[in-house]
């Protein structure tokens, strides 16, 4: 199958699924459309053991296509961001373990698919953010409540601020921080080595893990998506998109 943003290459029994689209791999509706295709389909292969998903270019995922947030209305919020999650769980729930290799920002729906992962590594310096409240939207924390503490979570949604790999690696957030350059070689390797195990065992290991720890992700996300819901044509909510495309700070006139 051809993909516009994404490209899906299979070789070892490693199936490598790599984000291309410049400048920042923004995600819009369309590669959220690609990379759920991709993930299910890779689930009916019998020549794949190990996944690793990555992002090419100036860094991994810099969050959702800010032009389709600007398009945002209660009217098409909620079918946006049940693709958003649909997406992010066929990575959760892909037959087939996932490395996610991860260099230099997962902002946004980036942080989201780096949660979704089952193992991630990545490059020193890495910015891991949810930085929706900056844009009067309610973040993902649902996910990423599966990768840090909860007051960790509430800093990161209440703020805006990231985290670096080095400090998620402190929370365990993550499993490893390599240097750049060694990034893509260190989740190759990692994969290799997975190859040599059951695959049986590894999908029904993750199928049992899924189950134990997510029963309840779908209905967290779904929460935040009702929130952003009531946020959508408020004034705030457009004083802080406007303020995003003219690059100035909002004003709340207080």
């Amino acid at each position: 199958m051809e993909y516009k943003n994404i490209r899906l290459e299979v070789k070892d029994r490693i199936c490598a699924i790599t984000v291309n689209r410049p400048p920042v791999n923004a995600i819009n509706a369309e590669t959220y459309q690609e990379l759920t295709d991709a993930f299910a389909g890779i689930n009916f292969r019998d020549d794949v053991s190990v996944v690793v998903f990555q992002g090419e270019g100036r860094g991994f995922i810099a969050g959702n296509d800010i032009n389709d947030i600007k398009l945002m209305t209660k009217e098409n919020h909620h079918a946006y961001q049940d693709v958003l999650c649909g997406c992010a769980l066929s990575v959760m729930k892909c037959r087939y373990p996932v490395i996610g290799a991860i260099h230099r920002f997962a902002l946004g729906a980036g942080l989201v698919f780096a949660a979704a992962c089952d193992i991630v590594i990545a490059s020193e310096g890495t910015k891991f953010g949810i930085p929706e409240v900056t844009l009067s939207i309610v973040s993902g924390s649902s996910f990423l409540s599966l990768m840090v503490p909860d007051k960790v979570v509430r800093y990161m949604a209440l703020t805006g601020k990231p985290l670096t790999a080095e400090e998620m690696f402190g929370f365990g957030g993550i499993n490893r921080v390599v240097k750049e350059e060694d990034l893509q070689k260190e989740a190759f390797a990692l994969a290799k080595d997975m190859t040599g195990n059951p695959p049986i065992a590894m999908q029904f290991s993750k199928e049992a893990i899924n189950i134990n720890r997510s029963a309840q992700i779908e209905k967290k996300f779904l929460t935040e998506t009702l929130y952003t819901d009531r946020m959508l044509g408020t004034p705030e909510k457009t004083e802080c998109t406007n303020a995003f495309f003219e690059k100035r700070k909002p004003n709340f006139g207080f």
